[in-house]
């Protein structure tokens, strides 16, 4: 094979090696995601998504991060936030910014009766981008519902690739919950990475 004839077959397979979708959605509240930038193309640094949200959608719960940032840049409507705690609720117009630093509770929501559409990028990428296709492929699939996955050992193994922690139980008692629980849905064979709804599938 000459090296004209090898470089146009990788190529091609290039072309035709299958990928994962770039929107994703969550059938609990509407939520539509798609990847604009994701960790490869940026070799971990960041990831950006475009999220609708339907009128009057929930979000998710109220979290906090050790390991990454999130900046949220509203495009369309208007985006509840509480950064800080629930007490300190803000709504960002079309245009406004906010910025949620490391370890600060906080969650979103649209309590409009229009849909809004935001920007959310979050440094470094990390498993920010699997920890969505796998909650929003467990919903889609039956096995997950408001809170989560509904199966205790896939619950563990999420949060764990989620790297998020709620307000209330101490740092330490969670990592230290959901680690044994990890290490026993390991043993048990259920996949870590979600790889069914992470990773590109061939037939």
């Amino acid at each position: 094979m000459t090296t004209t004839q090898l470089s146009s077959s990788n190529d091609m397979a290039k072309e035709t090696a299958p990928s994962l979708p770039a929107t994703i959605e969550n059938p609990f509240n509407g939520e539509r995601i798609t990847f604009l930038v994701n960790g490869q193309e940026t070799n971990g640094e960041y990831v950006k998504a475009k999220i609708e949200l339907p009128a009057e959608a929930t979000g998710p719960p109220m979290v906090y991060h050790l390991a990454y940032t999130e900046a949220f840049e509203v495009l369309q409507g208007q985006l509840d936030l509480a950064i800080g705690g629930k007490k300190d609720h803000r709504v960002l117009a079309a245009g406004e910014k906010a910025f949620v630093p490391l370890s600060t509770l906080h969650r979103f929501w649209n309590s409009s009766n229009e849909p809004a559409v935001f920007i959310v990028e979050v440094r470094p990428a990390r498993q920010f981008e699997a920890m969505m296709r796998a909650i929003c492929g467990l919903a889609n699939d039956g096995k997950a519902n408001k809170a989560g996955p509904t199966n205790i050992w896939e619950f563990a193994l999420f949060i764990i690739l989620s790297e998020s922690y709620v307000m209330g139980p101490p740092i330490f008692l969670q990592k230290g919950l959901f680690s044994l629980l990890g290490r026993i849905a390991r043993w048990k064979g259920y996949d870590p990475d979600f790889s069914q709804y992470t990773r590109p599938q061939t037939v």
